[in-house]
């Protein structure tokens, strides 16, 4: 009995810790092509209610910017949340990037 349990409960943990290992990254505009250092702009969660079909917050929708980068991972307690509610509420990471010139342009000044 032991040894059943555990082997359910170690397999539980290592799919919640493997599916939190999924990055999703997409870059807006012409974030490649600028020229500059990378600085997060924006950290937050983003929150769906019933498998991902209706979205409640969503760190992209209010951006200012035009040419940025969005990581979007689920880390291991976003994944507790998503398989404790069987999907019901899931919880997304999201990082949002930016092209930082100035800061390349005080780096070159000091060179």
């Amino acid at each position: 009995m032991k040894k059943s349990t555990t082997i359910i409960l170690l397999t539980l943990f290592l799919a919640f810790f493997v599916s939190s290992c999924a990055v999703t990254r997409q870059q807006v505009g012409n974030y490649n092509e600028v020229e500059c250092k990378p600085k997060v702009h924006k950290e937050s969660k983003d929150l769906y209610l019933f498998w991902d079909l209706l979205p409640l917050r969503n760190t992209e929708k209010r951006l200012k910017v035009k040419n940025y980068e969005i990581v979007v991972k689920r880390s291991f307690f976003d994944n507790v949340a998503f398989y404790g509610t069987a999907g019901i509420v899931s919880f997304y990471t999201v990082k949002i990037n930016i092209r930082n010139c100035d800061e390349k342009k005080t780096d070159d000044k000091v060179k």
